[in-house]
């Protein structure tokens, strides 16, 4: 059985998204309907999850890229004011590390 979740309208921020886990959680969110925020160190890496992410994306979302260090808190408060100035203030957030 399969479960079709729609996340279409919804924003979604994703930390540790340039590969693993965090890059196929983007993607799935994406496939989804929601609009993606990738986020992770590496914008080499981070690069080619946000094509992924907009080749699988509906029409009306869209996929922002944004490299950042979550465990620097002027990274963090970048990533807050770009999330403002984006008009991103209603956001799922999911946290991916090991």
């Amino acid at each position: 059985m399969s479960i079709k979740l729609n996340f279409t309208g919804k924003v979604v921020l994703i930390t540790g998204s340039s590969s693993g886990i965090g890059a196929a959680t983007a993607v799935q969110f994406a496939q989804s309907g929601a609009s993606v925020v990738v986020t992770a160190r590496r914008a080499d890496k981070l690069a080619e999850v946000g094509e992924q992410c907009l080749i699988v994306l509906p029409k009306a979302s869209k996929a922002l890229e944004m490299t950042a260090d979550v465990t620097k808190p002027e990274d963090m408060r970048r990533l807050l004011l770009f999330n403002i100035a984006m008009d991103l203030t209603y956001i799922l957030i999911i946290l991916i590390h090991y």
